[in-house]
């Protein structure tokens, strides 16, 4: 389970994200979650070096361009609200 992901939707929501897309960031941090074998959180995710990081590993699983596009979108606003608190 995605640590703080009620607080995450509500950021997400605050800059303006459609309800639909919302769940699809979700979703795509839910893939990075299986894909890599862990628990996406404050600790894992809290820079742009961490999402660099977890995007390469995504790219040597062999994840598709488009999907990891869209998982790194996700991961920018988890690093985001991370960082403003």
């Amino acid at each position: 389970m995605i640590e703080n992901c009620e607080k995450y939707k509500r950021f997400i929501e605050a800059r303006g994200v459609d309800v639909k897309s919302r769940g699809s960031y979700v979703s795509y941090l839910n893939r990075v979650q299986r894909e890599l074998g862990i628990q996406i959180n404050s600790e894992i995710l809290a820079s742009i070096d961490d999402l660099e990081n977890l995007s390469q590993k995504l790219e040597k699983k062999s994840v598709n361009k488009k999907t990891r596009s869209n998982c790194r979108t996700a991961m920018r606003h988890y690093v985001d609200m991370v960082q403003s608190a």
